[in-house]
């Protein structure tokens, strides 16, 4: 934290100004503090990578408790703000027989500075010094790190001799968690974070977008055909999303947040071959998008593999990826159709149904043939003069034969509680209906409300079953566990099967 920053004071010229040394000195000043206090503001304290060397430190030699580092050069930015560069390679010497056994003792670097190329004027002595200060790094071995702010820990090591008393040499160590004694520790070395490309805002709005419809696309397929590599890209989908809304991305960043994708891209396709074998039948891998989508997983790994920092390849990359979702789209999700062909479907129902352009999702189920799910709905029948509960084998119009449990009720209502509903979303309701009798028109109402009619058309003895639907628009779906109720009226007759509940997407 600064706590304070004394005033900055610019230099301003006129016609007469005595320019001294003091004045020169003073516009050197100003822009070595303005340096300063950027430095501390928005870098912090630490190595630069990337800078040379990084300072790094190897022993080469050494016995006797007397050891030979090598400093190689690097820069940094102390506590201060100011930055400290070692420009040629710097050899230490390491005496242990100067601490007292065991400790751990710091190389450390720091600022420090010397006048340099000193002027002399042989005519007049007044006017004669140095014309520059040379910036140096100085490097030490100390037994602990000094306050203020100066030094900057470039390693330590835990000094022990073994149980002969002696230290044989000094090591560079492998296990960088867990270095051990008489052996180079880098773990509390500081780095600074340097400056980046960003990201424009166009570009974080579409990288958002992207993870959002890939999270989105292998959640619904997952519904589909359980496949362990859905699961595992909605989550690095998820957190590429939240990185790049919430964190500190830069440009060059934007690929390791993409080059997962092709991974488990190319992942799912291959556990989706292996669905097939195990099914011995080729479901998705005989259309002619899987073929489309494959090629797109090979042409995102092109240039997810051998990125070279352009926008132009990292935008060949964005653009693959959205052409795995459009297949991936067209692989999966049910075919789009009609309110007719939904009153034929004869086969269970899909997760995903896309209805006139809109996609939908299941999100309810009303089970008649089971107790628990009724009881968990509240299914009532309000002034309804009998009611009753039959188990029918029945066929659709396609010849399909179908068992499921019938609520016969006479008069009145049926009432249940929906569940698991998201507010301000469309509604559409599907019921499955025995029309062995016919001609009649059904009030459907949501939240006491909100009305639909469900016309049951002429009767068919034959092939008596038939999904017919409802459907409500967003400000009609006002909570999470609306009410629907079918009423008849004093006279009617209803028999309807199981209920299933879809919400647009």
């Amino acid at each position: 934290m600064i706590e304070k920053i004394e005033p900055f004071r610019r230099a301003n010229f006129f016609n007469g100004l005595l320019a001294t040394p003091q004045f020169w000195n003073g516009i050197q000043e100003y822009g070595h503090r303005k340096e300063l206090y950027y430095n501390k503001l928005f870098h912090g304290t630490g190595i630069i990578p990337g800078v040379m060397d990084e300072f790094r430190v190897r022993s080469v030699q050494g016995g006797g408790g007397i050891f030979m580092l090598v400093v190689n050069p690097g820069a940094v930015l102390d506590e201060k703000g100011r930055s400290v560069m070692l420009h040629e390679t710097q050899a230490l010497t390491l005496d242990s027989r100067k601490f007292t056994l065991p400790c751990t003792v710091y190389i450390t670097v720091r600022y420090h500075e010397v006048l340099d190329d000193y002027y002399q004027n042989e005519e007049n002595s007044e006017y004669q010094g140095y014309r520059k200060k040379m910036e140096s790094a100085k490097v030490e071995v100390l037994p602990s790190i000094p306050p203020g702010g100066d030094h900057v820990e470039i390693a330590r090591i835990f000094l022990e001799e073994d149980k002969q008393g002696e230290i044989r040499k000094i090591s560079e160590g492998g296990d960088f968690t867990a270095p051990g004694p008489n052996t180079l520790d880098y773990r509390y070395v500081p780095w600074v974070c340097p400056a980046k490309k960003g990201l424009h805002p166009h570009l974080r709005e579409h990288l958002v977008n992207l993870f959002e419809q890939t999270r989105n696309v292998a959640m619904v397929i997952h519904d589909t055909v359980e496949l362990p590599g859905l699961r595992e890209i909605q989550t690095v989908a998820l957190t590429g999303k939240m990185l790049i809304q919430c964190g500190d991305v830069s440009f060059d960043d934007v690929i390791h947040t993409i080059y997962p994708l092709f991974d488990l891209n190319n992942q799912i396709a291959q556990e989706l071959l292996e669905y097939e074998r195990q099914k011995n039948e080729r479901y998705f891998s005989a259309k002619s998008e899987f073929e489309i989508y494959r090629q797109a997983i090979f042409s995102m790994g092109d240039y997810v593999k051998t990125y070279d920092g352009r926008y132009e390849t990292l935008d060949g990359a964005l653009k693959q990826q959205q052409i795995i979702i459009d297949t991936m789209k067209a692989l999966f999700v049910t075919r789009k159709v009609s309110l007719h062909d939904i009153a034929l479907i004869s086969h269970d129902f899909p997760r995903i149904l896309v209805l006139d352009n809109e996609r939908y999702t299941l999100v309810d189920v009303l089970d008649l043939r089971d107790d628990e799910n009724k009881e968990r709905h509240k299914l009532s029948f309000p002034a309804t003069k009998d009611v009753s509960v039959t188990s029918l084998a029945l066929t659709y119009p396609d010849g399909q034969m179908v068992r499921d449990n019938v609520i016969r009720y006479v008069a009145g209502s049926a009432k249940m509680t929906l569940r698991n509903i998201v507010k301000n979303r469309k509604l559409l309701l599907v019921r499955r209906t025995d029309v062995v009798s016919g001609n009649y028109t059904i009030q459907t109402v949501l939240n006491g409300t909100f009305e639909r009619r469900i016309v049951v058309d002429a009767p068919d003895t034959e092939n008596r079953w038939r999904n017919l639907s409802a459907s409500f628009d967003e400000d009609m779906v006002t909570n999470y566990t609306p009410t629907i109720e079918f009423r008849l009226g004093e006279k009617g007759r209803d028999n309807f099967g199981r209920i299933w509940v879809y919400q647009k997407l």
